[in-house]
């Protein structure tokens, strides 16, 4: 890919990466506040268990001879804390008058006798909780699918010497047309035989090997791709009758295919060989020799449009 290209590919890659951090962050918050909720309730839980054996009646809890128990108790519940990983930390507890200056989350416990405060300290945030290399690789991935589905569409582009000296087959599904590319009118086609010819075309394209005879049963795969371009047809609108039944008249079929391939090679009949239904020799029609199937066909000769 050129560096050009690659460029105009910056802008996508920074718009998933910055969607994807988005999200991200969303989800770090949300984790985050739900960690820092479950921490307070824990210790609360804690609290509200132990309140019985704590000095903490009155303000006798802060007295010196006990304040020495109290900060222990904290230690030991942040001990905890720290060994879960939690976000928050217990700063103080007892009478809202001790309410810590620093606190940034308050949790209030009441009891019959009692109303009790614990204030906590919330562990400070840093860009590295908010930045994720998986953001970049998935950014990365996303960019490089995008650039899978629109690579076709730049790939396929023809320039006007390109359709000079390498033209190509042009079956238009959307005008229901058949033209070359390098120059000449579009012609016209019937639903039976453009759906027909779309999927010899393919068919041959893939297996050039396999005998197409009138006289042998027409292959399922020629017939599925025959119905998958008639349903097509029926999508964009250029016909609401029954799928046709491909193995009947099929030489009319190909009688009407090659009429509009003479049309479109009118004036360089030498161009339409490989794209050109073989007639049947000798016997006619019933030649068990016969095969109508395109030999020298290449994905490269050719192009459906609007399948």
């Amino acid at each position: 890919m050129s560096i050009g290209k690659r460029w105009q590919l910056l802008p996508i890659f920074l718009g998933f990466w910055l969607l994807l951090q988005l999200i991200y962050i969303a989800g770090v918050d949300w984790s985050r506040a739900d960690n820092q909720q479950a921490g307070v309730d824990t210790v609360a839980n804690r609290v509200a268990l132990d309140m019985s054996r704590l000095p903490l009646s009155g303000n006798a809890g802060y007295q010196v001879e006990r304040g020495e128990i109290i900060s222990r108790y904290i230690e030991t519940i942040n001990q905890e804390l720290q060994r879960q990983a939690s976000p928050v930390l217990l700063i103080e507890l007892g009478p809202p008058e001790r309410i810590a200056a620093d606190a940034e989350i308050i949790k209030i416990l009441v009891t019959p006798s009692d109303k009790l405060v614990l204030t906590f300290y919330a562990a400070p945030r840093n860009i590295a909780d908010y930045t994720s290399f998986t953001c970049l690789v998935l950014a990365l991935i996303l960019t490089a699918l995008c650039y899978s589905r629109l690579r076709p569409e730049v790939v396929a582009e023809i320039t006007p010497e390109d359709q000079l000296l390498n033209p190509r087959l042009i079956l238009d599904l959307q005008q229901r047309t058949l033209r070359h590319s390098s120059g000449g009118s579009a012609v016209v086609m019937a639903n039976k035989p453009i759906c027909f010819y779309a999927a010899l075309l393919e068919f041959c394209s893939r297996d050039n090997e396999t005998l197409l005879s009138q006289n042998k049963d027409m292959p399922e795969e020629l017939q599925t791709l025959a119905n998958k371009y008639f349903l097509r047809l029926v999508e964009l609108g250029h016909t609401v009758r029954k799928r046709p039944n491909f193995k009947n008249s099929l030489d009319k079929t190909l009688s009407d295919i090659r009429a509009v391939l003479d049309e479109v090679y009118a004036e360089q009949p030498s161009l339409k060989g490989n794209y050109y239904p073989p007639k049947a020799h000798g016997e006619g029609s019933r030649s068990k020799l016969h095969h109508y199937g395109l030999r020298q066909i290449s994905d490269q000769d050719y192009e459906i449009l609007g399948r």
